[in-house]
């Protein structure tokens, strides 16, 4: 009886132990939960207010867009349509110039190269822009014997400019390399980069979305305000056109531009193609000669 007793007394102990194991236990996981969270907490209110400022900024957002599409009006709407299609169309004016006029340059090189050299030199060619004075015309063309350059001149627009000179300023042989050598080449150079550099940026930037509308920048904002397109130099014609933006021509204080002065080009173009010729030296023998 004795042993039996001394077992329930040892068995009662360590049942009373083994309970207190237990809630030692899980007295210690409470302490770490605790201490694992106490080291946790400030990253999980960051992000919960991480959580909440992305909320507001939505929010904020959209009420943003709300205003804006409130306050917008449609009459400043109607006014940057109005100056941006005006834009559109000056510059699109423009690059249709300038084609056109690359377009005749052609058409006026190959008519005069059409005509053989010995008959192409017994010719002047009119001046259409601006006549010249008949007073001023001598028998010959060839006397005295036309300039080689290719640079334009003033007098090649105030006197008579024969046939053989009018062919040489238009082919424009510099003795280059390449698209550079003549000057139809370089005219589709400076029309590409004009092209390249204003044109297309520009155009491209006023069909971008705004106000979460297709195409709304047209609407949203004058063409001065664009980068792309506030560049009034542009709009005077296809010039030259650095990295940034368009070189317009040299102007004397106060003055009207002058094309005979600047030696344009594009003037000379104008005056003279598709060429009239005017007779100089010429008897009817000699087109029974050239015709046999």
């Amino acid at each position: 009886m004795m042993e039996l007793h001394v077992a329930q007394n040892l068995f009662v102990r360590m049942k009373r132990v083994h309970k207190l194991l237990s809630l030692m236990q899980i007295q210690l996981m409470k302490f770490v939960l605790k201490i694992t969270f106490i080291i946790h907490l400030p990253e999980m209110i960051i992000l919960f207010y991480r959580s909440q400022l992305w909320k507001w900024c939505l929010v904020i957002q959209r009420k943003s867009t709300a205003l804006n599409k409130l306050f917008f009006s449609d009459q400043l709407k109607v006014f940057n349509f109005m100056a941006n299609a005006e834009l559109i169309t000056t510059v699109d004016s423009v690059v249709r110039q300038a084609f056109v006029m690359i377009e005749k340059l052609s058409m006026c090189v190959g008519y005069l190269n059409a005509h053989p050299p010995q008959l192409l030199a017994k010719f002047w060619v009119v001046n259409l822009s601006n006549p010249i004075e008949e007073s001023l015309y001598t028998d010959d063309p060839n006397d005295p014997v036309p300039s080689v350059s290719f640079e334009v001149s003033g007098a090649d627009f105030t006197h008579p400019l024969a046939a053989t000179r009018l062919l040489t300023l238009l082919t424009g042989d510099n003795n280059g390399s390449g698209s550079q050598r003549y000057l139809y080449g370089r005219k589709i150079s400076e029309f590409l980069t004009y092209v390249r550099g204003y044109y297309s940026p520009c155009l491209a930037k006023l069909q971008e979305d705004d106000l979460e509308f297709s195409g709304g920048l047209i609407l949203t904002k004058h063409w001065v305000e664009i980068d792309e397109c506030a560049k009034p130099a542009c709009l005077v014609g296809v010039v030259s056109f650095n990295s940034s933006d368009c070189v317009l021509h040299s102007f004397s204080n106060g003055e009207a531009y002058d094309p005979v002065h600047n030696l344009d080009v594009d003037y000379l173009v104008d005056s003279y193609c598709i060429p009239t010729f005017k007779e100089g030296i010429m008897s009817p023998s000699y087109f029974r000669d050239y015709a046999r």
